[in-house]
């Protein structure tokens, strides 16, 4: 099947954010991309992506899919809002999760100094970590029923768990 190539760390730095995993590029629109996708999840411990639901249900790697190939896969769907609810079909990146969770406003007044920097990862790395911490509890819940795990994480609900000291605070 033609439709993936191995992507090269283009310097130094790729290589240390990748600790020199192997890593693939694999286009799911190319004849045989799904199932090449499938076959490769069947020997994964997680699969992870940040797709929408749509983009999952169109190409047929949904977790149900997968755990039919990988009956003990940690799945793990990084979406912008869910993967149910009214707006789980949208999709959503860091400065919007920022925006929309009420974030931006934190920042500081338009005049004034700024509360915090602003930045397009802060809410990349708050979802990573809480997916990190999720992961780690999945593949312990695995290792004691030997149960695949389905992790639905979202970027918004994440960032919005950090405004609870904020609120405490303005209450």
């Amino acid at each position: 099947v033609q439709s993936f190539e191995r992507a090269r760390p283009a310097n130094l730095s790729a290589i240390e954010l990748t600790r020199l995993k192997r890593q693939l590029g694999l286009n799911l629109a190319a004849e045989g991309g799904p199932a090449l996708f499938r076959r490769i999840a069947a020997k994964c411990d997680i699969v992870a992506h940040n797709f929408t639901p749509r983009v999952v249900d169109k190409f047929g790697i949904d977790y149900e899919s997968i755990r039919a190939v990988n009956p003990r896969v940690i799945y793990v769907s990084l979406t912008g809002f869910g993967t149910s609810g009214p707006w789980g079909g949208r999709p959503l990146f860091g400065p919007g999760g920022e925006a929309v969770s009420g974030h931006n406003l934190l920042i500081g007044d338009p005049d004034g100094w700024p509360g915090r920097p602003g930045t397009g990862v802060y809410a990349d790395d708050v979802c990573g970590l809480y997916a990190a911490y999720a992961v780690l509890a999945a593949l312990d819940e695995r290792e004691r029923s030997g149960q695949a795990q389905h992790i639905d994480i979202s970027l918004y609900e994440t960032m919005v768990s950090h405004l609870g000291p904020v609120l405490a605070e303005r209450s």
